[in-house]
């Protein structure tokens, strides 16, 4: 009784085809929905929760990419897809501020761009907000958490990005498209 969701447009989904799966990141509870629906998706995890007493003993099992170095995260990004992996990132970097607009940074369009995969790009919803950057853990909402998770068509990578671009203007492009 804590929470209640809706998960749309799995039609859109492919089973066993590998996707960058970009999603915002408005809740902690979210990245959870997420490996539910892809169990066998790699994430990227802030390097602390590898240096974490608690939590790096299961990162190192599950084997998420860290962001520790960010050449090395741009490589291992992108030989995963190319292996057929799918890979969920979060192109804002961090979670979402709540209502303020989406600010994606450069790595997610990079990594589109290099590995050339399709993207499936999921529209997260939480209302009233729980476990947000601006929210304490222990804050409760007064009223039942709703996460909406809606699955958008995938993108292909070279429908997005002009023909002859390099690989900076391909991120930009793919950037301004989502």
């Amino acid at each position: 009784g804590v929470l209640r969701y809706e998960i749309t447009g799995t039609e859109h989904i492919q089973p066993g085809r590998p996707y960058l799966i970009v999603a915002n990141h408005p809740s902690l509870i979210d990245v959870v929905f997420l490996l539910a629906m892809f169990p066998t998706a790699d994430c990227v995890i802030k390097q602390e929760l590898r240096e974490n007493a608690w939590t790096k003993h299961l990162m190192k099992g599950v084997g998420y990419i860290s962001n520790r170095n960010p050449e090395q995260w741009l490589e291992d990004c992108t030989t995963r897809l190319k292996e057929g992996h799918s890979l969920i990132l979060f192109p804002e970097g961090t979670r979402t501020v709540p209502g303020m607009p989406l600010n994606f940074k450069a790595g997610a369009a990079a990594v589109a761009v290099r590995a050339g995969v399709d993207c499936l790009p999921i529209l997260i919803n939480c209302a009233p907000t729980t476990l947000t950057k601006a929210e304490r853990w222990y804050d409760v909402p007064d009223s039942r958490v709703f996460l909406s998770i809606q699955v958008q068509p995938p993108l292909t990578i070279a429908d997005i990005i002009p023909t002859g671009a390099n690989q900076r203007e391909g991120g930009r492009s793919f950037n301004a498209y989502m």
